[in-house]
């Protein structure tokens, strides 16, 4: 029996020489050497394996270090040799400086320790003889288990688990679950503390109520989007309230009155497509879209060719003059599938559908716009369609209904930004220079509206930015945020938006600079900015929403943050970053402990908390000092236990503490036996509470092999009871070091310990914590060795374990899934995913089945390594949990890559994680960070 796994060759290259007149060379030294190793070095342990029937395999490494090709290689068993075996192919080769992959078998016939040794040699090849190698084989015959022989009482109405004759949980036909997640026929998922639907480029409407409407936009891989989402700026959470006629990226839109905001233009496909000519109106309280007039076919505005505006607009500029008649103007169109400058505009009737044009108005891009509350607008600079860099600020009169010039700037520039003061002045800052040059100079334009304004060079600079987001504040305090700090090329050359953030404060005649005292957690460029005010504490808030986190990429997100003025820093809505400890707790919460802040960078002690019934974030208690890679296990109520992870240098720790989430954060007088971050933390049933602690990453970097049990405190309440709690080494240790491993909780109170570790050697024993004997014991072989999967423990004795990272010829994301099964100690193949994925979440749903969602997989196209998965998925385990795939419609609301999933008693939330979207300029694969979260909910069927 033979496998041949193939490894890199190094090759033999010969040199043929002609003949000559020289000297003959010496002859060569003959060197025979080569090396035999396994993943444990000098031993493979095979575990347990069914007698008769049953096998197991191990991978050997052969590596010819010698001079002289090995062609007779053989391999012998020491004792117990007839239940191992390894074929060496006829013809087998091994060139010096070769390695070649063998596999061994482990079949055993006999109910007994069949404990061996592989010996390998070679004749002599005339060198004075050839090496013996020695590998250390290790393996156990076991009875055989009958499959259907399930050990569970069938007239056990609980259906409940018993103990066999081995002593551990059986493995027959899985009872209902007590809980898992309610999955419901129309449950999806829904963001909170960001859109519904990751988006840029769209229209924003404030309504009276404060809420905000984005409308249209680019959605993920450049696709324009037909939703309109409303966005509470005090909750963070944002629904799609309606579904337009016709998708509009990059459209118009404005108030017409307090109930109706009509939307214009937009173009419904990057490729293709039209751009869009019809007009919707939005009736606000209803939720409604309506098509005027002659546009409707059937009421609806689906047909293009009977829109009210002579040519369709992408990104024009749209004012209300009354409430029936609204201004369209510049924007671009479509000639050939490129985009060109659209001069003019039209005044539009809405009622009629009658059109004036508006005349004045030099065809450009890129132009700095200001809208006036009677309809009036100015637009600054921009490119002309012959390239050029424009310098004129044109003025349209809602009064006179015509434009004209209104002044020149000192310098031309493109891709500007321009906000009006509480007067009639505006500054106008960043963009680019004829010459392509970013700048950060800025310009005070006076009486903007008025007769006669005027264009002046103030003295402050600012960062060099092009199309910067900026607001002015009560005080004509302005705020400048995201941008580019380079002009963008092709796609394939995208920058990433600055995060980065200025305040200029007026100071005698000019300005102040001030930095805000941390950034944007997420840079954007092309998204919306709303000004509100928080009446409870007398604040200015600035709220940033959506927009590309790469340019000239379509690669839009749906994050949403705020600046407010009395703390002058940035908040996200979600939780915390990369490193944060997730824990479960009263009443429903998910609380995010500690971990990476993602507005700075810093390891932190702030908590968070995320309440799955409101749908709200709110701080909670932050720990005593800044913690990241620990572990956090709710064991009672609003308390936390916090173990192990990394300090702010990030140094592995091995201190504990008890985090009252509604109280403080109290230090452990005991610590870990050793220092230990990136570990697993499983809660042990019953009294009194104990933590196994398994893995991780040792303080001089070393992947640990080891477990401690942490054990509460008398009362986890009380302080003065501390001193009772203590941590202490498992007995035995587990098979590898692991990180990225799983542990998960078996019916039995075992906990079953799979993967981690180096994925590129071959598979080793998964790991069993035997809390009646309290220490590791070996159980099965994973049928792949795998890190950062998805394990959920099915019941009876049974987990599934899929996807994660695995070595298929390279290290990468994996489709495949097995279930181990605890009564025979053995994995077992099932259904492939139907998605390859990383470190997705997995969910028990109350049916017994598995809901999987989020990952990373492996793009296969120049420059775009990986990208995170947006797709769920079910496994269909039946009642033995041998199962298959199959997708389901129920897609996150972003691709996430790294998640972690919380059961909040019932309630499936995705929270943390990163996006990614392969390989920006300067060679980094984009990762930003997903700070809000995505929970499974059911949909009322309109």
């Amino acid at each position: 029996m033979l496998r041949r796994l193939a490894l890199p060759l190094a090759l033999l290259v010969v040199a043929a020489h002609g003949a000559c007149s020289c000297e003959p060379e010496p002859v060569a030294e003959i060197i025979c050497n080569f090396t035999l190793t396994a993943r444990d070095g000098d031993r493979i342990d095979f575990g347990t394996v069914e007698e008769n029937g049953g096998t197991r395999s191990g991978t050997i490494v052969l590596k010819n270090t010698g001079n002289q090709s090995l062609t007779a290689l053989s391999a012998t068993f020491t004792s117990n040799g007839g239940h191992y075996s390894l074929d060496i192919p006829e013809g087998f080769t091994l060139a010096p400086d070769q390695e070649e992959a063998l596999v061994v078998i482990f079949a055993p016939t006999l109910r007994t320790t069949l404990n061996s040794e592989l010996r390998i040699t070679h004749p002599d090849l005339g060198a004075g003889g050839c090496p013996a190698r020695e590998l250390v084989l290790l393996g156990e015959g076991v009875e055989a288990q009958e499959p259907a022989d399930a050990g569970v009482d069938a007239g056990d109405p609980d259906g409940g688990i018993v103990l066999d004759d081995a002593g551990f949980a059986d493995g027959g036909t899985i009872p209902a679950p007590d809980g898992g997640v309610d999955f419901d026929p129309t449950s999806r998922w829904v963001a909170y503390g960001g859109f519904e639907e990751a988006r840029a480029g769209f229209a924003t409407v404030p309504l009276a109520d404060g809420t905000v409407l984005a409308i249209g936009g680019w959605g993920e891989a450049g696709r324009a989007l037909d939703t309109i989402e409303r966005f509470d700026p005090v909750t963070g959470r944002s629904r799609i309230v309606a579904t337009m006629a016709l998708a509009r990226a990059e459209p118009g839109a404005v108030a017409l009155d307090a109930n109706r905001v009509a939307i214009v233009g937009g173009r419904s496909s990057a490729d293709g497509g039209v751009v869009v000519r019809t007009v919707e109106i939005l009736d606000v309280a209803a939720n409604t879209l309506s098509c005027p007039g002659s546009q409707a076919v059937a009421g609806v505005c689906s047909d293009n060719t009977r829109g009210f505006l002579p040519a369709g607009r992408v990104g024009p500029i749209v004012t209300r003059l009354n409430d029936n008649e609204i201004v369209v103007a510049l924007g671009r169109a479509v000639d050939s599938d490129v985009e060109v400058a659209f001069a003019g505009g039209e005044i539009l009737n809405i009622g009629t559908g009658a059109v004036t044009p508006v005349t004045g108005l030099i065809a450009r891009t890129g132009e700095a716009r200001l809208v006036d509350e009677d309809g009036s607008f100015l637009v600054v600079g921009g490119l002309a369609v012959s390239g050029g860099v424009l310098a004129d600020g044109v003025q349209f009169s809602a009064a006179l209904r015509s434009a004209g010039p209104a002044f020149t700037l000192a310098a031309p520039r493109a891709f500007a930004s321009i906000a009006r003061f509480e007067s009639d002045r505006a500054l106008l800052v960043g963009g680019h220079n004829a010459a392509g040059v970013v700048v950060g100079d800025a310009v005070l334009i006076d009486s903007v509206f008025g007769a006669a304004p005027t264009a002046a060079p103030l003295t402050t600079t600012i960062d060099a930015r092009v199309s910067p987001d900026i607001a002015v504040l009560p005080g004509d305090i302005v705020i400048i945020a995201g941008g580019l700090d380079s002009v963008p090329g092709s796609d394939n050359d995208s920058v990433v938006p600055l995060r980065s953030a200025e305040l200029l404060v007026p100071f005698g005649a000019g300005f102040a600079r001030f930095a805000p005292d941390n950034d944007l957690a997420q840079g954007r460029v092309g998204g919306g900015v709303v000004v509100t005010g928080d009446s409870v504490n007398d604040d200015v808030v600035v709220t940033w929403l959506g927009g590309f986190g790469t340019a000239p990429r379509r690669t839009p997100h749906p994050h949403a943050e705020q600046y407010r003025l009395f703390t002058n820093d940035f908040s996200s809505f979600g939780l915390m970053g990369a490193g944060a400890a997730y824990a479960a707790t009263a009443p429903a919460n998910v609380v995010a402990i500690g971990g990476v802040d993602p507005h700075t960078g810093a390891t932190s002690a702030r908590s968070r908390a995320f309440d799955a019934v409101d749908g709200l974030f709110l701080d909670v208690s932050s720990l005593q000092a800044p913690r990241r890679d620990h572990s956090a296990t709710a064991i009672a109520g609003n308390l936390v236990v916090v173990i192990g992870g990394r300090d702010s240098t990030g140094a592995v720790v091995s201190s504990a503490s008890i985090l009252n989430v509604g109280g403080n954060d109290a230090p452990l007088p005991v610590s870990l036996r050793r220092a230990r971050a990136e570990h697993t933390a499983t809660l042990l049933p019953g009294a009194p509470t104990k933590i196994l602690l398994c893995g991780g990453v040792g303080a001089g970097g070393e992947l640990l092999d080891s477990c401690e049990i942490f054990t509460a405190p008398t009362n986890p309440a009380d302080d003065n009871t501390f001193a009772t709690a203590s941590f202490a080494v498992v007995d035995g240790r587990m098979a590898t070091g692991r990180v990225g491993h799983s542990a998960t909780l078996l019916d039995s109170g075992e906990v079953l310990l799979v993967g981690g570790g180096d994925v590129e050697r071959a598979q080793v024993a998964a790991d069993l914590f035997d809390p009646t004997e309290g220490e590791i014991v070996r159980t099965g072989v994973p049928l792949r060795a795998r890190r950062l999967h998805a394990a959920v423990a099915l019941g009876a004795g049974r987990v599934l374990l899929a996807g994660g990272e695995v070595f298929e010829g390279a290290v990468g994301p994996s489709r495949r899934a097995e279930v181990y099964v605890r009564a025979t100690g053995i994995f077992v193949a099932v259904g492939d995913m139907e998605q390859a994925r990383v470190q997705p979440a997995g969910f028990l749903l109350g049916d017994g089945n598995v809901l999987i969602a989020g990952g990373t997989r492996s793009l296969a196209e120049p420059g775009f390594p990986t990208v995170s998965v947006v797709e769920s998925e079910l496994y269909e385990a039946g009642d033995t949990g041998i199962g298959t795939f199959e997708a389901v419609e129920v897609p996150l609301s972003y691709g996430r890559s790294d998640v972690v999933g919380v059961d909040v008693f019932g309630r499936a939330v995705v929270v943390g994680g990163t996006h990614r979207d392969g390989v920006i300029r300067g060679g980094d694969e984009r990762r930003s960070p997903q700070h809000f979260v995505d929970m499974l909910e059911a949909i009322e069927q309109e």
